[in-house]
């Protein structure tokens, strides 16, 4: 009887729905998954990797950020565009496409990502805990190997396992999943003598050397499962595996096609992998105290809402003290009692200057116990009562409209960045001085333009980017992680200058 068919593409696609479900679970907590990928050169099978990668990210929902470099970048270069990924709180998961060019040492770049942000599971830190048999990020490959043999229902404890490969990517890790399975396992590879012997006795047959149909049908065990790892593209462009597969799938009791079967489970598994760096970034993150926040402003509300949902979902260990607005029917307040909120209306022709009213307005913000005040359309000067009562603590977000933006607050800004012909706009989190604009930036996020792109798409663009970092502070300052004072830095000067091209 033929053996069945284990198809990695629709085993990929619920996996990948699983991730998508999780993603929005925690986008609903303010946490948005996020990978980096790297890419030296201009090898076309690379770009086909990436690009595979970055189509799986949006259609789970994870944010993707491309890092492109020549093939002729110095290492000290590379390494650093890692250690701005590094660094990048967007960003959980990090992976460096391989190979990369013979002048640049792979170990030391792998080893110079964080481990819990190595996604394809290379640094020393990930492969000595699985080794160790405790949890660590995996290996994609050898994470979809395991997938498609759960697949079959059979139990792997006392089955015979072997592995064709040794290598640190597919090899070795796979041979560490089916050991803690408590399979018993022998690792094969080129000096291997009578390879048959142990082939013949495998039940599971894991074929990762690169060979195309080097597994013939007198080396498979009647009913074993073979999992085809290699992948070859033969002079008529054809793709094999390391499996003769029309004559191994006649005795083999479970097979993978290729294509079909493990890459796409890769891809998969890369998407799994970076859900589960972000959740461990974001959900085991250290202890948070409480903050009060207060909302002056004017408008709908949007950044407010951002709020009110990380505070609802449990995602922000913080709280609205108060929301103050100086229009009696400003959709903010209604937001606010909507939610039982504590908000007042200050009429500002009850006092007699500008100064007076921020004074009056500081007193209820501090009797309300807040420790951080955000400006939501507030009015572009700050008078010094408020700013001596909350020092560094008084935020405006906005969008800084890269590099477009020319302080106007009018609605048809995004139309102005569109006319520009900008390819990056993007939004601004400052600590407010007198002109609300020019404050110290606590953090800065760009938005890619696409072609085509409508000012309603740019606008809710932008604002998810605002909502997104307004949460990402909270969290952050309420951690102690939020540096108070953050100058622009040289990098978003680059982003700037590149944007203009």
């Amino acid at each position: 009887m033929p053996a069945r068919i284990l198809d990695g593409t629709a085993l990929a696609l619920t996996l990948k729905e699983r991730v998508k479900q999780e993603v929005r679970a925690l986008n609903e907590k303010g946490i948005f998954p996020g990978l980096g990928a790297v890419l030296v050169g201009e090898n076309p099978a690379s770009n086909v990797y990436v690009s595979r990668k970055e189509a799986a990210c949006k259609e789970v929902g994870i944010q993707s950020k491309k890092v492109l470099l020549p093939e002729n970048v110095s290492e000290q270069e590379l390494l650093e565009a890692v250690a701005k990924l590094n660094a990048d709180p967007r960003v959980h998961g990090i992976l460096v496409q391989l190979p990369l060019p013979a002048h640049i040492n792979g170990h030391k770049i792998m080893q110079s990502i964080l481990p819990e942000k190595d996604v394809d599971g290379l640094h020393a830190y990930n492969q000595a805990q699985l080794y160790a048999g405790k949890n660590a990020l995996v290996p994609c490959t050898p994470q979809g190997i395991l997938h498609l043999i759960h697949e079959t229902k059979i139990p792997l404890q006392g089955k015979h396992a072997v592995v064709l490969g040794r290598s640190l990517i597919v090899g070795k890790p796979t041979a560490m999943l089916l050991l803690q399975e408590n399979a018993t396992v022998a690792i094969c590879h080129s000096k291997t003598p009578d390879l048959r012997a142990y082939t013949c006795q495998a039940d599971v047959l894991i074929a990762a050397i690169g060979k195309p149909r080097f597994i013939t049908r007198d080396m498979v065990k009647p009913g074993a499962i073979v999992i085809d790892v290699g992948i070859t593209r033969s002079p008529e462009n054809k793709l094999m595996g390391d499996v003769d597969f029309e004559r191994v799938k006649e005795v083999a009791g479970f097979i993978t096609p290729v294509p079909g079967g493990v890459g796409p489970m890769t891809v998969a598994c890369l998407m799994e992998n970076t859900l589960l760096a972000c959740k461990n970034q974001t959900l085991l993150q250290k202890p948070s105290r409480k903050i009060v926040i207060g909302v002056a402003g004017s408008t709908k509300g949007t950044d407010m809402q951002a709020l009110i949902d990380g505070i609802e979902s449990k995602s922000l260990n913080a709280q609205i003290g108060l929301v103050c607005s100086d229009k009696q029917d400003a959709y903010i307040l209604e937001r606010a009692r909507k939610h039982a909120l504590p908000a007042e209306f200050l009429n500002p022709k009850a006092f007699s200057s500008r100064e007076a009213f921020d004074m009056e307005m500081a007193q209820r913000l501090r009797a309300a116990r807040v420790e951080i005040v955000l400006l939501i359309g507030y009015k572009r000067i700050v008078s010094k009562p408020l700013l001596d009562a909350f020092p560094n603590r008084v935020w405006n977000i906005h969008p800084s409209l890269l590099p477009a933006f020319n302080g106007k607050f009018d609605a048809d800004v995004h139309q102005e960045v569109l006319n520009a012909g900008v390819k990056l706009t993007g939004a601004t989190l400052h600590i407010v001085t007198e002109d609300v604009d020019k404050g110290p930036i606590l953090l800065q996020q760009a938005v890619q333009i696409e072609e085509n792109e409508s000012v309603d798409s740019l606008k809710q663009k932008v604002q998810a980017a605002e909502m997104e970092m307004l949460v990402r502070a909270i969290r952050e300052y309420s951690q102690g992680t939020l540096a108070p004072f953050k100058q622009e830095s040289p990098a978003m000067e680059r982003i700037q200058s590149e944007a203009l091209q």
